[in-house]
C-alpha cells in the first residue's frame, strides 16, 4: 500500500487539474477565467466593504463611548466647581479616564463661551477667560443642550494641529445652561482616530475619514486633513456616499486613479469611513491569470501536465511558506514574526490578517503594560496606607509607600507578615477578614517601634493574580481621636459650668422668693399701722382738725392703700415670673366673658358694648392666661371709662399660619412714640388722677406671653383707643389625659420684639 504522506497537496492538485484541463481545456478554461475574474472582483469588493463596515462600527462604538464619557463627566460637575477656576482645574486633572481618551485635553467653558479651565493646563496670560463662543461645537451644544461631536477645527491647545471636540452641556434643574464640558481629540495624535491611518489595504490601499461637508478628517496624507479638495462630480462613489448611499464599487478618485471605493456612514455623527484600493493592485492576480492562460494555450496540450504541475507548485507555494512560518513561530521575536507574503489571493489576505492580528496583540500587550504602570503610579500616590493580602496564604503581597511610612516596615518585611499582625487585636482582625467584613472602625494598629496608632480600615475583596485577595485601606485617625477627646473635655467643662450656673440660679430664685415674702409680710405691717392710726386719728380728732388737716389724713390713707395695691401687683408679677407652668387647653372666649362680667358687676352704671369672638381656644397655663386677660381687659375697661359709647372686643386672626389674639377698645389711647415704656414695670402714660393704676399690669402681660413662647405688641392713637395683640407660641395639645404633666418650656428673655400689625386685622375699624 503506497504511503499517503508521499502524495502532498501539490501533487494531488496537479494530477486532478491536469486531467480536467486536458478534458475540458477549451470551454472550461474560458468559463473558469471569466468566473474567477467576476468572483475575485466581488470578493475583493465584499471584503473591503466588510472591512470598512467593521472599522465604521468600531469607530462608532469609540465615538459613542467618548460622547457618553464626556456626558457622564459633565453630570459629575457641581455648581461650585463651575464657579471656581481652581476647583474646575482640579476636577479636570482628576478625570484620568477622560484624559486618556481625549489626548488633546479637557476643557470647561462658561455658559457664555469662555474658558474656565483646561487639562493639561497651559500657563500664560489670555487662556483662562478666552472667548470661544464662535466655535461651532460650542454654538451647537448651547443650542441643542445635548452632547455633540464637532467638525474638524484648528486647535489652540496644540497649536496648528487639526482636532475634533466632543462636548456635553452642564445644566441646572430647570434646564438652564451653566457650562459646557469638552474633550478634544488630536487628529494627528496617538488616538483611535489616528489609528485608522496606520491601516492599509494591500500595499497602496488606504482608509480615510470625511464629514458630510466634504471636509477630510483623517487621511494617510496629513496635508489633506481639514481640506475640502474633492469637488462634486470628480468621484462618483464619493458623491453617492455624501448623498447617503453606503456600499462599494469602482470609481475614479480625485487624483485620477481608478480604485475600488467603499463607504460607510457612522451612526454617531455625520462622518463617513472611506477606503480606496487601486484596481491595478487589487486585480493583479486576475491579470496574472490571464497571462498564464494565454501562455498555456500557446504551449498546448503537450506541456499541459508540466504547466499544471508548475502552476500548482506556484499557487501552493505561499501556503507552504505560510505553513513553515507558522511552524517556526516559537523561535521568532519582534518583526520576525510577521510574514512577508503577498500572493494577491485569499492566502495573501490571510497573511495580512495574520500580521494585523500580531500587531493588535502587540498593541494590546503594550496597553496592558501601560495600564500596569499607571496602576502602580496610582497605587503609590494614594495618601492612605494600602495593603494587598493573599487570602489563600494569608501573606501581604503588596503595599504602597504610605503604608511603609505609617507602620515603619520595609516592603521586604511586609511580605513576611499577615495583615492581622499589624493590629493590637490580632484575633479580632483575623476573624473580621475571614468573615469578609467591609469596615473596621477605631482599630489600634502597631508600628514597627511598638507605638500605637488609631485607624479606620476599609476592606474590599478581589481576585488579584488568580488568587482571592482584599485590599485594605488604612486611615490614620490620630487627629480625629484627639479632637474627640478635646470635645469630651470641653463638654465636661460645659456641663460643670452649667451645673454651677444652675445652682447660682436656684440660689438667686430662693433669695427672690425670700424677698417677696419679706415684702409681703414686713412691708404690710407698717402700712396697716399707718392706715389704722390715720383712721383712729380721723375718728378721735377729726372734729378738732380743719379741712386741710382732714385732707392730709385722707391722702395718707389713700397713699397707704396704693402702696398695698402696689405690693399686691409686685407679688403677682413675681408669681408670674417664677411659678411653674402647667399646659392644657384653655377656652379664652369663656374666660373673657367671665372677666368682663366681673368688671361690669363692680360698675353696673356703665354701658359697655362687649364683643367676644366665640370658640377662641389656646394651649397654655390657665392661671397665667387668666392674669393676662384680666390685665388687658381691665386696662380696656379702665381707659374706656370716659368714653360715652365704650366698646371692648376680643378675637383671633390667622396670620402666616399663626394664631394672633387681640383685645381692642375705643378708649383714651396713647401716643405710639411712648410705646417703649408700655411693658416696663411702673411706667405709666397717664396721670394717676386721670386713670389710676400701678404700672405693673402690662409688664405682667408681657411675662405671661413670653413664658408661653409668644410675642405681644400694640397699636394705638390718642382718642382712638388701643389694640393689644399677642401670640402663644406653636405648642400643640398632645393626646394625653393628664395634661398637667406636660413638659414646661424654659423661660424666654424679657426683651420681646414688637412686630407690625398682622395682615387682615384693622386696628381701629371705627376710625
Amino acid at each position: 500500500m503506497p504511503n499517503v504522506r508521499a502524495f502532498n497537496l501539490k501533487s494531488k492538485m496537479a494530477v486532478a487539474v491536469s486531467a480536467l484541463f486536458l478534458l475540458f481545456m477549451g470551454l472550461i478554461s474560458v468559463m473558469a477565467l471569466t468566473y474567477f475574474e467576476r468572483e475575485f472582483k466581488r470578493s475583493i469588493s465584499s471584503q473591503q466593504e466588510a472591512l470598512v463596515t467593521s472599522i465604521a462600527t468600531s469607530l462608532d462604538d469609540k465615538l459613542l463611548f467618548s460622547r457618553k464619557l464626556i456626558a457622564g463627566t459633565a453630570r459629575a460637575l457641581e455648581r461650585r466647581d463651575i464657579g471656581s477656576s481652581d476647583r474646575a482645574q482640579r476636577f479636570l486633572d482628576n478625570q484620568i479616564s477622560a484624559r486618556m481618551t481625549f489626548d488633546n485635553g479637557l476643557f470647561l467653558f462658561t455658559g457664555a463661551g469662555r474658558i474656565i479651565a483646561e487639562s493639561p493646563f497651559i500657563p500664560g496670560p489670555g487662556r483662562r477667560g478666552k472667548d470661544i463662543s464662535f466655535r461651532e461645537y460650542f454654538r451647537e451644544t448651547a443650542r441643542t443642550r445635548t452632547p455633540y461631536i464637532s467638525a474638524p477645527y484648528v486647535s489652540t491647545h496644540s497649536p496648528g494641529h487639526p482636532a475634533v471636540m466632543v462636548t456635553a452641556p452642564v445644566l441646572d434643574g430647570s434646564g438652564r445652561l451653566l457650562a459646557v464640558l469638552g474633550g478634544s481629540i488630536d487628529l494627528v495624535g496617538d488616538n483611535f482616530i489616528e489609528d485608522l491611518r496606520e491601516l492599509h489595504i494591500g500595499r497602496s490601499g488606504y482608509l480615510f475619514l470625511v464629514d458630510g461637508r466634504r471636509t477630510i478628517i483623517m487621511h494617510p496624507d496629513p496635508d489633506r486633513i481639514m481640506k475640502v479638495d474633492v469637488p462634486p462630480g470628480v468621484n462618483r462613489m464619493f458623491d453617492r456616499a455624501l448623498a447617503g448611499v453606503d456600499g462599494s464599487g469602482e470609481t475614479v478618485n480625485s487624483h485620477g486613479l481608478r480604485v475600488i471605493a467603499s463607504f460607510r456612514h457612522l451612526r454617531s455623527t455625520d462622518w463617513i469611513v472611506g477606503a480606496n484600493y487601486p484596481v491595478a493592485e487589487a486585480y493583479a492576480p486576475v491579470y496574472q491569470a490571464r497571462r498564464y492562460f494565454i501562455t498555456a494555450m500557446m504551449v498546448g496540450a503537450v506541456l499541459a501536465m508540466v504547466l499544471v504541475w508548475l502552476l500548482m507548485r506556484r499557487l501552493t507555494l505561499p501556503l507552504a511558506v505560510f505553513a513553515r512560518h507558522v511552524d517556526g513561530m516559537t523561535a521568532k521575536t519582534g518583526d520576525e514574526r510577521l510574514i512577508a507574503l503577498d500572493s494577491g489571493d485569499e492566502i495573501g489576505v490571510l497573511a495580512r490578517s495574520f500580521n494585523t492580528m500580531l500587531e493588535e496583540l502587540d498593541r494590546r500587550q503594550h496597553a496592558i503594560l501601560e495600564s500596569e504602570v499607571k496602576y502602580r503610579g496610582l497605587f503609590q500616590s494614594v495618601p492612605d496606607a494600602v495593603l494587598i493580602g493573599n487570602l489563600d496564604t494569608g501573606a501581604i503581597t503588596e503595599v504602597n509607600e504610605a503604608a511603609c511610612v505609617l507602620y515603619g516596615y520595609t516592603r521586604e518585611e511586609f511580605v513576611r507578615m499577615h495583615p492581622a499582625d499589624l493590629c493590637a487585636d490580632r484575633e479580632g482582625a483575623a476573624t473580621a477578614i475571614e468573615r469578609r467584613e467591609r469596615q473596621l472602625y477605631g482599630q489600634i494598629h502597631l508600628r514597627s517601634d511598638g507605638s500605637q496608632v488609631p485607624a479606620d480600615v476599609s476592606l474590599n475583596y478581589i481576585v488579584y493574580g488568580g488568587h482571592p485577595c482584599f485590599i485594605a485601606t488604612v486611615r490614620d485617625i490620630t487627629s480625629q481621636v484627639k479632637a474627640e477627646e478635646a470635645i469630651r473635655t470641653l463638654n465636661a467643662t460645659l456641663e460643670r459650668r452649667v451645673s454651677e450656673r444652675t445652682d447660682e440660679l436656684y440660689a438667686s430664685n430662693r433669695e427672690l422668693e425670700a424677698f417677696c415674702y419679706s415684702v409681703s409680710h414686713d412691708l404690710r405691717a407698717p402700712l396697716r399701722s399707718i392706715s389704722g392710726f390715720s383712721m383712729m386719728l380721723a375718728e378721735d380728732c377729726g372734729e378738732a382738725l380743719d379741712d386741710t388737716g382732714r385732707g392730709h389724713l385722707a391722702r395718707i390713707d389713700a397713699a397707704a392703700k396704693r402702696m398695698g395695691t402696689l405690693i399686691d401687683d409686685l407679688l403677682s408679677l413675681s408669681r408670674v415670673t417664677r411659678g411653674d407652668i402647667c399646659f392644657g387647653p384653655v377656652d379664652l372666649s369663656s374666660m373673657t366673658d367671665e372677666i368682663l362680667a366681673e368688671l361690669a358687676l363692680h360698675e353696673q352704671h356703665r354701658r359697655v358694648t362687649k364683643v367676644v369672638a366665640p370658640g377662641c381656644t389656646a394651649i397654655g397655663d390657665c392661671r397665667l392666661l387668666w392674669a393676662l386677660l384680666q390685665n388687658l381687659l381691665g386696662n380696656a375697661w379702665k381707659f374706656t371709662s370716659r368714653t360715652p359709647q365704650a366698646r371692648i372686643e376680643f378675637g383671633v386672626e390667622k396670620c402666616d399660619g399663626e394664631q394672633v389674639y387681640y383685645v381692642r377698645d375705643n378708649g383714651a389711647g396713647f401716643d405710639m412714640a411712648y410705646r417703649s415704656k408700655l411693658f416696663k414695670p411702673f411706667q405709666r402714660l397717664h396721670r394717676q388722677d386721670e386713670y389710676p393704676g400701678s404700672g405693673v399690669g402690662l409688664a405682667t402681660v408681657q411675662r405671661v406671653v413670653i413664658r408661653h413662647g409668644g410675642r405681644v405688641w400694640c397699636e394705638s392713637a390718642p382718642g382712638y383707643g388701643a389694640v393689644f395683640y399677642f401670640t402663644l407660641g406653636t405648642r400643640e395639645l398632645p393626646e394625653m389625659e393628664d395634661r398637667a404633666e406636660m413638659d414646661q418650656p424654659p423661660d424666654p428673655p424679657f426683651d420681646c420684639p414688637m412686630p407690625m400689625n398682622p395682615k387682615g386685622v384693622r386696628p381701629f375699624p371705627w376710625a
